[in-house]
């Protein structure tokens, strides 16, 4: 029964943000008043669930991603809907429930977000599209919340500069500096890694995944686990061609692949979470799920 309803929830919420006073915030793809999607929210110690608000196509359409809070209210992202159906940028008033498209994707800022936005202060988030931008290969784009104005930071073009087709979400992690994936380009054209310097405005490349050792099209976020170094998953490569779970570490440089996914497990989906107990979590395309044993020797364990 656990396992069951494990499945429907990710088939519903796609993440869910922690808010205030043990309230969790999640957002639903289909479904509410227009068939567009919806913001809820679910209080832990009382266990009842409202719906916030609904999505109506005009203010966006099939959200993704999680919720980012800067002070009382939330920002997302969405797939689709707004102007030209290639996806919006919005706000919630967590006081008023009131849901404010705030920025709409026409193509030449981006075209379809992609993951969620990263929160760097209180006044500037993060976010990728694909496809889009200048070269059709997709954008990094920078939200001022005072403002209400987003600005195109970068257009990823061919194979150059940091590889193309972002995926998942940025990642600010301990060190101050922020990462992403690309699910091709490259060496190899089967993605990369890459560091942006606000700054100066820079995305630098630092690591090709290769299909065969490292697996290819990283797909999802990366996680900053406790250790300090980055994980993340592709869903092809490796030595089976099922995907790969692989390490990069921030201080060398150095892009590892930790497991090889196979037929018995599935073909991994989605982000890594990290639990209290050290371990990594995540789902595969099969149902399953799996945890992996803490960082230096890994192990794959299937939760039955």
């Amino acid at each position: 029964m656990t396992k069951k309803l494990i499945i429907v929830i990710s088939l519903c919420v796609l993440k869910i943000l922690f808010g205030q006073g043990k309230i969790l915030f999640g957002t639903t793809s289909l479904g509410g008043l227009y068939n567009a999607g919806t913001i809820f929210q679910y209080g832990l110690e009382t266990g009842k669930f409202q719906k916030k608000a609904d999505f109506n196509k005009t203010n966006g359409s099939m959200p993704t991603g999680t919720l980012v809070q800067v002070k009382n209210k939330l920002y997302g992202l969405t797939t689709e809907g707004g102007t030209k159906s290639f996806g919006v940028l919005y706000e919630l008033n967590l006081s008023s429930n009131e849901l404010t498209k705030k920025i709409d994707f026409v193509g030449a800022n981006g075209t379809w977000p992609t993951g969620s936005l990263m929160k760097v202060s209180d006044t500037k988030l993060y976010g990728l599209t694909w496809p889009g931008g200048l070269y059709g290969m997709g954008t990094l784009f920078e939200y001022d919340v005072e403002s209400g104005i987003m600005t195109k930071k970068h257009d990823f073009k061919a194979n150059t500069d940091g590889g193309t087709r972002p995926s998942g979400s940025l990642t600010l992690a301990n060190n101050g500096r922020i990462y992403g994936l690309t699910s091709s380009g490259g060496n190899y054209n089967n993605g990369t890694l890459f560091e942006y310097n606000i700054p100066n405005n820079i995305i630098v490349k630092l690591a090709d995944f290769q299909r065969n050792i490292t697996g290819a099209t990283p797909e999802g976020d990366l996680l900053q686990a406790s250790n300090g170094k980055l994980y993340g998953l592709t869903p092809i490569g490796g030595d089976n061609d099922f995907g790969t779970l692989f390490e990069f570490d921030t201080d060398t440089g150095v892009l590892t692949k930790k497991i090889n996914f196979d037929q018995t497990i599935g073909s991994s989906i989605a982000s890594l979470i990290e639990a209290k107990n050290g371990k990594l979590y995540g789902t595969t395309e099969t149902g399953e799920h799996m945890i992996l044993e803490r960082f230096s020797n890994m192990i794959l364990h299937k939760i039955q």
